[in-house]
C-alpha cells in the first residue's frame, strides 16, 4: 500500500499582509487610547494643582484681612492692583499683597515672601475696597492662576479666584501709632513707610505699580 501525501495549504503573502495590517490598526488604536488617557491624566493633575493652590492662597488672604485693623490702599470705593493693610503688630505693619512678575507676594513691613508656586503664573490681581465706613471695612480680591499642561503641543489652564472678606472690628487699634503716610504709587514705584522707635522711615524695599 502506497502512502499518500497531502499538500497542506501554506500562508499566502496576502494573508500575511492582512495580518500585519490588522495588527497595525490594533496597535494604533491601543497607542491612541494610551496617549489620550495620559493627556487626560496630565490635564487633571494641572487642574487639581491650580485649584489647590488657589484655595490655599484665598485662605491666606482671608486670614490676613481678618487680622488687619484698617485698609490703607485702595481707598474706600476704589479699585487697585495692590492691597495694603494696617496691622496691630509693627513687625507686620504694613502688610502689602501684590502681583509682581507673575507671582503673588506679601510684604510684612520690609520682608517679602512669594505666595505662589514657580509653576504658576499669577495675573489680573484686582482689589476693590467695598467698605461702607471705617468701622465696617471690607474688600473684594480676585486673581488668576495659569499653569502649562506638559503635552507635546503644550496647552495652558487658567482659573479665576475671588474673595470677599470683612475686617474684624477692633475697639482700640494699636497699629500705625507713628502716623506714617499711607502707601502710594508714584511714577510706577509703590512706596511705604515703617515705624521705628516712633519715627517714620521709608521702607528699604519697594514694588512696581501701575
Amino acid at each position: 500500500m502506497q502512502p499518500s501525501f497531502h499538500r497542506r495549504p501554506g500562508t499566502t503573502l496576502v494573508e500575511i499582509l492582512l495580518f500585519l495590517g490588522f495588527f497595525g490598526i490594533c496597535a494604533g488604536v491601543i497607542i491612541s487610547v494610551i496617549a489620550f488617557s495620559n493627556e487626560q491624566r496630565l490635564r487633571q493633575q494641572v487642574v487639581s494643582a491650580v485649584d489647590q493652590e488657589g484655595a490655599q492662597l484665598l485662605q491666606l488672604l482671608l486670614r490676613r484681612v481678618h487680622s488687619a485693623e484698617r485698609i490703607l490702599d485702595p481707598a474706600s470705593g476704589h479699585t487697585g492692583s495692590i492691597l495694603a493693610l494696617q496691622m496691630a503688630d509693627e513687625a507686620q505693619n504694613p502688610t502689602i499683597i501684590a502681583s509682581q512678575s507673575g507671582t503673588v507676594i506679601v510684604v510684612q513691613r520690609e520682608t517679602l515672601q512669594q505666595l505662589t508656586s514657580s509653576k504658576s503664573v499669577a495675573s489680573a490681581l484686582t482689589v476693590r475696597n467695598t467698605s461702607v465706613s471705617l468701622s465696617r471695612q471690607s474688600v473684594e480680591v480676585s486673581f488668576q492662576l495659569t499653569r502649562t499642561i506638559p503635552l507635546p503641543s503644550p496647552l495652558s489652564f487658567t482659573r479665576t479666584f475671588e474673595l470677599t472678606a470683612s475686617l474684624f472690628p477692633s475697639d482700640a487699634p494699636t497699629g500705625g501709632q507713628c502716623g506714617c503716610s499711607e502707601p502710594s504709587c508714584e511714577a510706577g514705584i509703590y512706596r511705604w513707610n515703617v515705624c521705628t522707635n516712633d519715627v517714620c522711615t521709608e521702607a528699604a524695599i519697594s514694588l512696581s505699580c501701575l
